[in-house]
């Protein structure tokens, strides 16, 4: 027969009642400094209420009373929850953990499930930083070598490499789009970590992004060089857009594709013949 160690529950119960009462109390604080948000008197008592019995649990608690808690605790997470999206729990959790770093305030246990956040958050932001960086250094060092080809070399040897010149365009083109989303993905993850609706998600995401900005980097440009639109703006700045702008230029390319297939679709009319 499996003994249950009634110690060893009552550590868990109260661990997990630890836990969504911190949820709480940031979900309300939340909502009560955040303007562009409207939450009824009535969540915030039932709230208030869930905390007020959570921390008035008497110390040995009983199966009961834990049971009870927990529910009214989660029934105001459950009915906080969708007022204050996209901001969640968890968002507002590493919110307040990368402020308090910033302030100097340190994770007391290293192993713990706060400092697993707060370590995770700042891998993918160095990772993002290392990109961006990587990217523009790449970007500089391919205009000036192609300054300094275009400088030095001779008009015989300029004719003989300009076949590769289009390649070199080509690969800056790329390497701006990469930068483009690398710019895009830092500001956001800024944005939402002061706006308070950051939250992690799987690095491949943000990989994938990046494989999309150098592939639209070096669609676009020959999309609209090839349709001889917007000839003013020269490649550098479509690729940079194009990485930037991922979900706008792939709805753009959408819509293109959507308009040929209906033209090509259409039947076409035969004249009438009297």
């Amino acid at each position: 027969m499996h003994m249950v160690d009634v110690q060893q529950a009552t550590f868990q119960d109260n661990s997990q009642i630890s836990k969504m009462v911190a949820d709480l109390e940031r979900m309300l604080r939340f909502s009560s400094i955040t303007k562009t948000i409207e939450v009824p008197e009535k969540l915030i008592e039932d709230a208030s209420l869930a905390l007020a019995k959570a921390r008035g649990m008497v110390a040995p608690p009983t199966s009961t009373a834990i049971s009870d808690v927990e529910v009214s605790l989660l029934q105001a997470i459950d009915k906080l929850a969708p007022r204050i999206y996209p901001a969640t729990p968890l968002s507002l959790e590493i919110a307040e953990l990368m402020e308090g770093q910033m302030k100097g305030q340190s994770v007391h246990d290293a192993d713990s499930r706060e400092a697993d956040i707060y370590k995770r958050v700042n891998r993918l932001i160095k990772k993002l930083m290392w990109f961006t960086v990587g990217s523009l250094i790449a970007t500089i060092l391919c205009f000036a070598l192609t300054d300094i080809l275009k400088n030095t070399l001779s008009a015989e040897h300029q004719n003989l490499l300009a076949p590769f010149k289009v390649h070199v365009r080509n690969a800056i083109n790329v390497v701006v789009g990469l930068l483009g989303a690398c710019a895009y993905i830092l500001r956001s993850i800024l944005t939402r970590l002061a706006n308070q609706t950051f939250v992690l998600r799987e690095e491949s995401g943000y990989y994938l992004r990046m494989n999309l900005g150098m592939t639209l980097g070096f669609i676009m440009p020959q999309l609209i060089d090839s349709s001889h639109a917007l000839s003013t703006i020269n490649s550098f700045t479509i690729a940079f857009l194009a990485g930037y702008a991922v979900e706008a230029m792939f709805t753009a390319l959408d819509t293109l594709v959507t308009t040929v297939r209906d033209a090509v679709a259409r039947p076409t009319q035969t004249p009438v013949t009297r």
